[in-house]
């Protein structure tokens, strides 16, 4: 069978780097018939082969939320090296390994800061004998989840005895609410439903003076 990836997605503590994540794993003929292959050629068509030199092009390419595309060579060796683990390496060489193959991208990678918003695109893979792709939309929200973090973090200074914020605690219960609502949109793939509480929490943290990035 031939291959076909299978993509996630991590993001850094900081909200700094958003790690594309190649989870396709290796092939094997029973559990995973569509997996890389490192081994050498097989007779299945299609396959697509990590260690023997047959992959002809391999691009990813991503749609950052303020539109920009970014179109990255993954055949080009620094580009690789930038964005993979194998920074020694050649692209899909025989040091390269499905159980470690990722791709991290930086503001210095896509000329713009990781903002919050989603971010969609395609990796492609040609190779002697077919061409494969995965589409991703990816929903990142680290930015004003941690904003809302520091808003529920300063809530003993604004809710004592002596000083009783009401319409503060009031918010940023809210806020941590919406925040959930967030996650509950990435997760079911609701990019109109994301974008719009998106916005709602990203207006309430610069309200606040703790939008980072948002």
């Amino acid at each position: 069978m031939a291959l076909a990836l299978v993509l996630t997605y991590e993001q850094s503590v900081a909200c700094s780097i958003l790690t594309i994540v190649d989870v396709t794993g290796q092939y094997n003929p029973i559990s995973n018939p569509t997996g890389w292959e490192v081994d050498g050629p097989t007779p299945e068509a299609g396959m697509t082969i990590i260690d023997d030199g047959s992959i002809i092009t391999a691009t990813l390419v991503v749609t950052l939320p303020s539109g920009t595309v970014v179109l990255l060579d993954l055949m080009d060796v620094p580009t690789w090296r930038l964005l993979t683990p194998y920074t020694t390496g050649d692209p899909f060489d025989a040091g390269t390994s499905p159980s470690n193959l990722s791709y991290a991208l930086t503001e210095a990678v896509l000329g713009e800061p990781i903002i919050d918003g989603i971010y969609s695109g395609v990796l492609t893979v040609t190779d002697t004998n077919a061409t494969t792709a995965a589409n991703f939309n990816i929903a990142i929200f680290c930015n004003v989840e941690c904003c809302v973090d520091n808003l529920i973090a300063l809530m003993p200074s604004h809710y004592t005895c002596d000083n009783c914020d009401n319409q503060y605690a009031l918010d940023v219960i809210t806020m941590k609410a919406m925040v959930e609502a967030l996650k509950l949109a990435a997760d079911s793939a609701s990019i109109t439903e994301f974008n719009n509480i998106l916005l709602t929490l990203k207006n309430a943290c610069i309200a606040y003076g703790q939008c980072n990035n948002c």
